[in-house]
């Protein structure tokens, strides 16, 4: 009886586990139905390698569902970093994941990750493999990016299109401009300063769809590929305004940030080379417990995702003025945050004389066709004996004629010093930036930079 009792138990748990087991598969399959997104490839063999530099491998994933998908947290190995472009995917949106292995041994490699996406139980798993012979001397110190290589950069077009009214031939800011290709849809978002809509895309031919408010929808088609990646629609106003809704997707741009760390560069396809010279005051009048403090978060914040092709001299004045970097690589940034984190104020103001040294500096490492730029930083007027505010002026226009620019990260509350650094931005043809908290100060560099090396 005893056995046959729980004979009996057990028999009906077992039915029961079954049943359970058969709804839980049930479930699960009508919470994942279709798969709700694709994905350009799931495997990059990097075959044999002559020089390994830490290279990521590309992935695009695009979402083929009617909602919007949401990438969940991931823990890989120790030795693979996972970065991927945004969290959140909308309907018709492709994101940029990004694989990076780092490794200290030579010889073949075969690396797997699987991620997970909300509406999915099914893991997608991405592998990299290849051998590696020697290690570039950079391997080391490179930083990881999302940045494409050299071989995917050919592919990919930084697509601009600018939309004017028909009549008045005035831009419109506020259109809504996507482009489609057999690959999928793609959003034009806004870039520096509004001029354009923007995109970076493979190249190859697309249809472009362009809606506004109170004009007649647009379309048309072009081909988009390097060196010919501008196109101007131009709409014309409807009688009936009726406003027209696009499901919007979005293609973050390939130097946005990521997750998991802080973008470690700009994209060489959206971005120049940059020739950056700071000017800081370091004298007295600095030594209030922010200022140098603020300026030196931004500046580190900038430095962390500067490229080896980006240049950085730091100029500091008081009573004495010193040049402790001169025309450093970004990738040097231990050099580069070390020389930071020694600045101290103390002294006086020789600013004028500063200004001209920064500007010589600037014009003596000139990167052709890449950004070069003056950025002083200051809470006050220059105290040098020859100092007079139309010199300066005109210094500044005259560099801005050769391409320099001189912008101005101004502290303090002195109103005929902000009036003149406000002033003397403006005729450097530069930006007039103050930093009045750590949030801005996060930021504001970056920013500037972006805005001013960035390739209309």
């Amino acid at each position: 009886m005893c056995h046959t009792f729980y004979g009996t138990v057990f028999v009906n748990i077992a039915g029961m586990l079954k049943n359970l087991s058969i709804a839980i598969l049930l479930f699960i399959r009508s919470q994942a139905g279709a798969q709700s997104y694709t994905i350009d490839r799931t495997s990059v063999d990097f075959g044999a390698v002559e020089s390994w530099k830490n290279d990521t491998a590309h992935f695009y994933l695009t979402n083929r569902s009617a909602k919007t998908i949401f990438f969940l947290p991931t823990l890989p190995a120790d030795d693979i970093q996972v970065f991927i472009s945004s969290k959140a995917i909308a309907p018709g949106a492709t994101i940029h994941i990004g694989l990076v292995y780092y490794t200290e041994r030579k010889g073949r490699f075969s690396k797997t990750v699987s991620l997970f996406f909300s509406g999915s139980n099914v893991p997608l798993t991405l592998s990299v493999k290849g051998t590696i012979k020697e290690f570039d001397p950079s391997a080391l110190v490179r930083c990881p990016s999302l940045e494409p290589s050299h071989e995917d950069i050919k592919k990919m077009v930084p697509v601009s299109i600018v939309v004017r009214d028909l009549k008045t031939n005035l831009r419109l800011d506020t259109a809504t401009v996507s482009i489609t290709s057999k690959n999928g849809t793609y959003a034009c978002g806004h870039g520096f300063g509004n001029e354009a809509y923007v995109a970076l895309v493979p190249d190859g031919k697309y249809n472009i769809n362009v809606s506004h408010n109170g004009y007649k929808p647009w379309k048309g088609e072009n081909i988009f590929e390097q060196g010919n990646n501008t196109f101007i629609v131009y709409l014309e106003k409807s009688d009936l305004i009726v406003p027209v809704e696009i499901p919007i997707v979005k293609v973050v741009p390939i130097d946005t940030t990521v997750m998991y760390i802080p973008s470690t560069g700009f994209s060489s396809l959206a971005y120049k080379s940059n020739n950056i010279v700071f000017l800081i005051d370091v004298s007295g009048s600095m030594k209030d417990s922010t200022k140098l403090k603020y300026l030196k978060t931004s500046m580190k914040q900038l430095i962390s995702i500067l490229r080896p092709q980006d240049f950085i001299t730091i100029i500091t004045y008081a009573s004495t003025i010193k040049v402790p970097i001169e025309n450093i690589s970004g990738s040097n940034k231990g050099k580069l945050d070390s020389c930071i984190d020694k600045l101290v104020a103390n002294g006086g103001s020789r600013g004028a004389e500063g200004v001209r040294m920064a500007f010589n500096s600037a014009s003596k490492h000139f990167i052709k066709n890449g950004n070069n730029q003056v950025i002083l930083s200051t809470d006050g007027l220059f105290n040098d004996k020859t100092f007079t505010e139309d010199a300066m002026y005109q210094m500044a226009s005259e560099n801005a004629e050769k391409g320099i620019k001189l912008s101005v990260v101004a502290f303090g509350k002195n109103t005929a010093a902000l009036t003149f650094l406000e002033t003397l931005s403006n005729n450097g043809k530069g930006a007039y930036i103050r930093i009045l908290n750590r949030e801005q100060a996060l930021s504001a560099l970056i920013e500037e930079i972006k805005k001013q090396s960035y390739r209309l």
